[in-house]
């Protein structure tokens, strides 16, 4: 079995979609360069700092009186670092930027709805095979298979003569099946699109400009 992408399993676990730098570059890896510019600086500091130590607790973030700050472990006080004022800066993934990339990526027309930046479902474009035919496709990044199922269903419950299209991103949900859903007559469904092929896919993404 695959082992799922950590960028696209870290997008449907984590609401508002923000880090710390230090985070990003591990969650992005290789296609950090193309996530970067995607990323806006919020004005608000971290509260936790990731553990260098692979699977450990995130650390506490302690500032002190003198203005210096520390990353502290709440197991183990000895367990510490000195990260600077940037480094505490938490960064936002711009989605309205993101599903420009994403749509570029997959040939798809980018759409231009308002997009709200802690949802779990984003309409990212169109799919548009023929002239005037055009079909909305949404992104759904869900953390449970029951969340995603709940989506899927709002959205179905919206489907009119046009039947909506839907694009499915699972990593988490990989290996297991979509809920028994009735889909209307025509309906189609993007499944493991972004998963299919994680290396030429990437490539896609890091490829298109936006």
């Amino acid at each position: 079995m695959r082992t799922p992408d950590p960028f696209w399993t870290w997008l449907e676990s984590r609401p508002g979609r923000t880090a710390v730098m230090a985070e990003w570059r591990v969650v992005a890896g290789e296609a950090l360069p193309a996530v970067e510019p995607m990323l806006q600086p919020l004005d608000r500091p971290a509260t936790a700092y990731p553990n260098p130590n692979p699977g450990g607790r995130a650390l506490d973030i302690v500032r002190h009186r003198d203005g210096t700050i520390a990353a502290v472990s709440a197991d183990d006080r000895r367990q510490r670092i000195e990260p600077s004022l940037q480094d505490i800066v938490l960064h936002q993934l711009d989605l309205r930027t993101f599903r420009k990339r994403v749509c570029g990526a997959l040939n798809l027309a980018t759409a231009r709805t308002e997009v709200d930046r802690d949802g779990s479902v984003v309409q990212i474009g169109s799919w548009e095979p023929k002239k005037a035919a055009s079909f909305p496709v949404h992104l759904l990044m869900c953390r449970s298979k029951t969340t995603l199922r709940e989506h899927t269903l709002q959205l179905l419950a919206r489907c009119d003569k046009r039947a909506i299209r839907v694009f499915l991103q699972r990593t988490r949900h990989s290996s297991e099946p979509l809920p028994e859903l009735s889909f209307p007559a025509g309906t189609r469904t993007f499944r493991s699109c972004l998963d299919k092929d994680p290396p030429s896919t990437r490539r896609r993404f890091c490829s298109s400009k936006g």
